[in-house]
């Protein structure tokens, strides 16, 4: 049923954490075995409100689910890409504050990617982003039960067409979860979505997929 996914995405928001150095206790070096692997985007969310008022929050999809998976009791791997500055520093602090290792190649020299979101005063958000998304080494997938992936990170190149085959390898000995979380915007024109998504979805054992952000999820077995 859905109550998997609603607990994960439940346990946010995030606590910050106040120190602002990359730990090397985040990377990952021991045996996966038992683990959950999730493959996609930190990121930070730029909060920019009518009042004037601009608050930053750590975020992306993938990471969320990280944490949330974390909280339950989980051991959890997170592939992602973050850089190596105070924003990157801020998430990667959070991540092993929860508990969560990161892949080798994780952090990179390239600035962190943020999401900002600007709130009118009705209440409504517009979203513009400055993103960057690679995968250069596959994420380790030996002894890994469960991978989640989604969101930007299924559908973003360059990064994107290493998610792919890291999926297919995993699902011989493990299950998939997929969130398409869509944001046709990153995508150019014409976006390339619907081929990648299709591909995706038929290496998936779960998805979890909704129209707009408040509708009631459908989770469905492809």
């Amino acid at each position: 049923d859905g109550s998997f996914l609603t607990s994960v995405q439940s346990s946010l928001p995030i606590p910050e954490p106040k120190d602002a150095h990359v730990p090397s206790s985040i990377f990952s070096q021991d045996d996966m075995t038992g683990h959950i692997l999730v493959v996609g985007e930190s990121l930070i969310d730029v909060v920019r409100r009518a009042d004037g008022s601009t608050r930053e929050h750590v975020g992306g999809s993938p990471a969320n689910v990280a944490v949330g998976l974390a909280r339950l009791g989980h051991s959890v791997t997170l592939a992602t890409r973050v850089g190596a500055d105070e924003r990157g520093a801020r998430i990667a602090n959070l991540l092993v504050r929860e508990g969560i290792s990161l892949t080798e190649g994780s952090v990179r020299g390239q600035p962190t990617s943020v999401a900002t979101s600007t709130i009118d005063a009705s209440g409504a958000a517009e979203y513009s982003f400055d993103l960057s998304w690679d995968l250069l080494d596959l994420a380790p997938i030996e002894g890994v039960e469960h991978v989640h992936t989604g969101s930007i990170a299924a559908t973003l190149e360059p990064g994107a067409c290493a998610v792919l085959p890291t999926i297919q390898r995993a699902r011989r000995n493990a299950t998939i979860s997929h969130d398409p979380n869509v944001r046709p915007p990153l995508l150019g024109d014409p976006p390339p979505v619907p081929a990648k998504t299709a591909l995706l979805t038929g290496t998936h054992h779960l998805v979890y997929a909704r129209r707009h952000a408040s509708d009631a999820p459908v989770y469905a077995v492809p």
